[in-house]
């Protein structure tokens, strides 16, 4: 049995790296599960960064992966907006499967919760800002590691077109420090609490020191601006 819980272990880790991110309105979430590496290094905005004159960006929170994590999108609108489509995954709560005979969505304890907003030109330039203040744009020489049962921001951009992506994870960086996080809080009308920051262990998530039962568990690396696979 522990063969076994350590080969789906494997597989969910193969999963998580082997697909490419689409950019469709409403995926399944195996469909996003399946991409969610791609995602995460951003391969649809590096492809297109600098083939157009579009201004980008992702910011995704990783508030202990099994717990919430919270995505956000922004990308022009029109001449004078732009729209954030903000994300929401957290565990799933299996009341909410809908089991209306005229549609039965068996997923629907594990999609996310969906929001935008749409906010001005300036609004857009005081972001840019407040990544500016920490130095977002300038080259990221350091390799960061990143766990998936940690707290960090990864955050992506395309602006002029120049691809950047750095993270910051906790408690390296304090986050009520960085402005971008107070931006987009009060642009997110989800009324949905954020996971706040908490030293956790594998033990303490999973109930075992088995690693062989740590589903669900991987680790990316960001080198000099390229995000990689690490081990399960």
């Amino acid at each position: 049995m522990l063969r076994f819980i350590n080969y789906l272990a494997i597989l969910n880790f193969l999963l998580l790296a082997a697909c490419s991110y689409k950019n469709t309105i409403d995926q399944s979430p195996l469909a996003r599960k399946l991409s969610w590496f791609s995602y995460l290094a951003s391969d649809d905005i590096r492809d297109k960064c600098g083939k157009t004159v579009v201004t980008q960006f992702r910011f995704v929170y990783n508030a202990m992966y099994l717990e919430q994590v919270r995505t956000y999108d922004l990308g022009p609108l029109n001449r004078n907006l732009s729209r954030i489509k903000i994300n929401i995954m957290q565990k799933a709560e299996l009341s909410l499967v809908e089991m209306d005979a005229n549609k039965i969505d068996f997923f629907k304890p594990w999609r996310p919760i969906k929001t935008n907003t749409d906010i001005r030109t300036k609004d857009v330039e005081l972001l840019i800002k407040s990544l500016e203040s920490i130095d977002f744009f300038s080259q990221n020489e350091r390799t960061t590691r990143l766990a998936s049962k940690d707290f960090y921001w990864l955050v992506t951009a395309c602006v002029n077109g120049v691809f950047s992506q750095k993270a910051y994870p906790w408690p390296k960086y304090k986050f009520e420090d960085l402005g971008f996080i107070s931006l987009l809080k009060l642009w997110d009308f989800s009324n949905i609490r954020y996971n706040r920051p908490r030293k956790t262990d594998l033990f303490e998530i999973y109930g075992t020191k088995d690693e062989k039962e740590y589903l669900n568990n991987f680790n990316l690396i960001l080198d000099k601006g390229t995000l990689l696979m690490g081990s399960p």
